[in-house]
């Protein structure tokens, strides 16, 4: 059984800012299993967290600040924002909510 990190990606934005993931060798996924997704600033502190489905950023994110701090949370579906997203100042109290489950999906 492999250690939980050696199945940690390395990713990077494309052009089309979908995150893509590159697994490390024997850490092949089963259909429909999410691939962690994780980033760090230069600093060392995470700058977002969630996971990819089929290259595309699926199930909950979170994105964060230089410093540390939450800055934005919320889900995506294979690659859209769905649902309740927050947007947090640097204490952590929500600033703004955005439901994107209410708005019409673009083609």
């Amino acid at each position: 059984m492999s250690h939980a990190l050696d199945r940690l990606s390395l990713v990077r934005p494309n052009r089309h800012n979908t995150i893509i993931s590159e697994r490390k060798a024997g850490s092949d996924l089963g259909e429909g299993q999410t691939d962690p997704a994780i980033d760090h600033y230069e600093n060392g502190s995470v700058r977002f967290r969630g996971a990819n489905l089929e290259g595309k950023m699926h199930g909950p994110w979170q994105f964060f600040r230089r410093d540390g701090s939450l800055m934005r949370s919320g889900s995506f579906d294979r690659g859209k924002q769905v649902g309740i997203w927050r947007t947090h100042d640097r204490s952590g109290k929500v600033l703004k909510e955005t439901n994107f489950s209410s708005r019409p999906r673009r083609p």
